[in-house]
């Protein structure tokens, strides 16, 4: 006849881990990694088209430049000069680049360029103002501003200045004028345009 012996409870069966339980154990730590690799993997993609439709988008190409404070240069002397943002992307255009170009004509004391989205870029211009001619040996009748910039020669479009005519000074394309007594002599032409101004007035 066969004998049960009774349990002791002070001893437990140790617990085994199945494969099973341990496959199971991983599964549940990399679902959320998958899970999250799978959303980072989307929003970069999203991203990713995103920005190119914004910066491939023709509806975003700048078809208009709009200028405004002219007095003697024309909308398009100033249009020449930044003629590479027409047709590029308005978010990529370089206004920067565009600013240096326009300030290299003489007659251009400030610019001040914006984008306005869809497709337009507005230009301010401060114009320099011819206060005085220069008569040089070479060159001929000079227009000069204020500060001294040699704006350029009096040619048709602009010979209907009434401006004190003086001579002895240095032509300096692009640049401020020299010689003697130079900066006294820009400054009672100065004087001399307020004055006749404040007169016709």
């Amino acid at each position: 006849m066969a004998v049960k012996a009774p349990a002791d409870k002070r001893f437990k069966r140790g617990r085994v881990k199945t494969p099973r339980k341990a496959a199971r154990r991983w599964v549940a730590l990399l679902r959320p990694l998958v899970k999250w690799t799978l959303v980072l993997a989307i929003l970069g993609y999203t991203t990713v088209r995103a920005l190119a439709l914004v910066t491939e988008s023709p509806a975003l190409r700048i078809s208009h430049v709009a200028v405004q404070g002219l007095r003697h240069l024309s909308a398009n002397d100033v249009r020449a000069r930044v003629r590479t943002l027409e047709g590029a992307n308005i978010v990529r255009a370089d206004l920067e680049a565009a600013r240096r170009r326009l300030l290299g004509s003489p007659w251009i004391a400030d610019a001040t360029l914006r984008r306005q989205l869809p497709a337009t870029i507005e230009i301010a211009i401060e114009e320099r103002q011819p206060v005085a001619l220069a008569r040089f040996a070479r060159g001929g009748l000079q227009l000069i501003a204020e500060d001294g910039m040699v704006l350029g020669p009096v040619v048709a479009a602009r010979a209907g200045f009434d401006l004190p005519i003086a001579d002895g000074l240095t032509p300096v394309p692009g640049r401020s004028l020299s010689g003697p007594g130079a900066g006294a002599m820009l400054l009672m032409w100065w004087y001399i345009s307020t004055i006749s101004s404040m007169v016709t007035l």
